[in-house]
């Protein structure tokens, strides 16, 4: 499993960072979806812009997130924890959109790249 993201600059719509990561095997989509929003931390950390929002297509993990709904999973408990650690410490806003809309399928398109290229790499070593 791969996530992506993209990190734009909203005033001018350019794209200042963007980037994959093969996460795990057997990872779920809501390990995908912590896992993401941590790397959009680490793009804000790095790049220091005035405002944060990171966009999540999720609205499980949204409202997990918001404390609505709570987090039963151990692993998901410890991703959570992480993740409203330092979207606190950023100021940050999580806020939803469609998979479809935005960045997303540009997010979608650089995991498959990368998930592509892991595959391929993993047969040319077996």
């Amino acid at each position: 499993m791969a996530v992506g993201y993209v990190a734009r600059n909203t005033a001018t719509q350019e794209i200042l960072d963007c980037g994959h990561r093969c996460i795990s095997r057997r990872g779920t989509n809501n390990i995908a979806e912590y896992t993401a929003i941590l790397m959009a931390c680490d793009v804000a950390e790095k790049l220091k812009p005035k405002e944060v929002v990171i966009y999540t297509d999720s609205q499980l993990v949204l409202r997990q997130l918001q404390g609505a709904y709570a987090v039963r999973n151990a692993r998901l408990r410890e991703l959570h924890r992480m993740a409203v650690m330092r979207l606190r410490k950023l100021r940050a806003t999580v806020r939803w959109h469609p998979r479809e809309d935005g960045d997303g399928p540009l997010a979608d398109e650089l995991a498959s790249y990368h998930y592509k290229e892991a595959l391929a790499h993993a047969r040319d070593n077996s």
